[in-house]
């Protein structure tokens, strides 16, 4: 197994196919996550995941190692879905979120009844809330959120892969995670959440 990004983008150029797999092994869930946020038919995520990785395997000789090859691949992906949502003029659509805190999963959340005015246990868990609430987030603070929370990237990472300017990604991470609070506090009191997190 190589753990140095310089010497396994050599080896993969060299033609090692060990080092081919492991490529894939390391960057399919990034390519994965960004695919699955950005676009929203099922049978297209699947084919441009392939398309992605194919054109970061035929392109890898010109990594020039001015970033982390996680930013290189996540600019590939982001630049490969714009570009089919362009030609198919689709709308961004996220019905998934992949990796929410297992902290969060399985508890529930309290409302109140109209009919006899006592609270009763819903039987949507916190994880179903959050994607009915980030589903209704601009297709673009979702991806910003999920970049940097679920995929952990750093601010200009992320900044790179979606050729916005730090200071923008920043706005637009702070901006969405107002708007996904203020979604979770129309359908919900401040009690009921926090008092089930």
């Amino acid at each position: 197994m190589v753990e140095d990004e310089k010497e396994l983008v050599e080896k993969v150029i060299k033609g090692d196919q060990e080092a081919v797999k492991q490529l894939i092994e390391d960057y399919q869930r990034l390519v994965a996550s960004i695919v699955w946020k950005m676009i929203n038919n099922e049978f297209d995520r699947e084919d441009l995941c392939q398309e992605i990785m194919i054109k970061v395997y035929k392109n890898i000789s010109k990594f020039r190692f001015q970033s982390k090859l996680s930013t290189w691949i996540g600019r590939i992906s982001y630049n490969h879905c714009y570009n089919f949502i362009k030609k198919k003029k689709k709308m961004i659509n996220f019905n998934t979120l992949d990796h929410l805190d297992p902290d969060l999963i399985g508890h529930s959340v309290f409302v109140e009844d109209s009919k006899n005015s006592k609270k009763e246990i819903v039987e949507d868990n916190i994880e179903q809330i959050l994607l009915k609430s980030l589903d209704k987030l601009p297709p673009v603070y979702k991806l910003i959120i999920n970049l940097y929370h679920f995929e952990n990237l750093s601010y200009n990472e992320i900044a790179e892969i979606t050729d916005m300017p730090m200071g923008t990604v920043k706005s637009y991470l702070y901006r969405g995670r107002e708007k996904l609070k203020d979604i979770l506090q129309c359908n919900f009191s401040r009690e009921e959440i926090t008092s089930n997190i």
